[in-house]
């Protein structure tokens, strides 16, 4: 019990420097997933002058509602992200802590997690995302990266699960 009481306390404190911002399981690339930016077309070139003209990309239809639900999953777990990450230095923890899985919460009792929280906005203050990518949906599954503006907190390849509908934080 000691031994697992101990490693909750380093682990607490690893999230505190990293402020549950910086993921695990992540590449250490810098390759940025970008979005198609409501583009449905893609750009050919006629054959016969060498101008280009715009040809829809996969003939609309099902795809296109494919699309959207893409970027339906991508606007949410981005808004999960911002919100965790405002209500983080607020200090919002139960906001914040509302936004672990599962799975997260069972490793970090509320109390250490408000103790962070509150550490972190003392340290930085009132924080938000500056810079947000998708790295990847599958299913109920996503892996982003984002900043603060603080080159140690730049997080590459975090985990995100959707629990119920709502994206939650998923990098402990």
């Amino acid at each position: 019990m000691m031994f697992t009481r101990s490693r909750l306390v380093v682990a607490a404190l690893a999230t505190a420097a990293s402020l549950t911002l910086a993921g695990c399981g992540g590449d250490d690339d810098d390759s940025e997933s970008t979005t198609n930016g409501g583009a449905d077309s893609q750009d050919t070139v006629d054959s016969q002058d060498g101008e280009t003209e715009d040809e829809p990309a996969d003939g609309g239809g099902a795809a296109d509602e494919g699309d959207e639900a893409a970027a339906g999953d991508e606007a949410a777990v981005e808004q999960s992200v911002r919100d965790y990450t405002v209500a983080m230095f607020a200090p919002d923890a139960d906001t914040a802590y509302g936004l672990l899985s599962a799975r997260c919460a069972a490793e970090m009792p509320a109390a250490t997690f408000a103790a962070l929280a509150d550490q972190s906005h003392q340290q930085f203050g009132a924080q938000e995302v500056e810079n947000f990518s998708v790295d990847e949906i599958d299913g109920d599954a996503a892996i982003v990266s984002y900043g603060i503006g603080i080159p140690q907190f730049e997080t590459e390849g975090q985990r995100w699960t959707r629990e119920d509908g709502v994206w939650h934080w998923d990098a402990c």
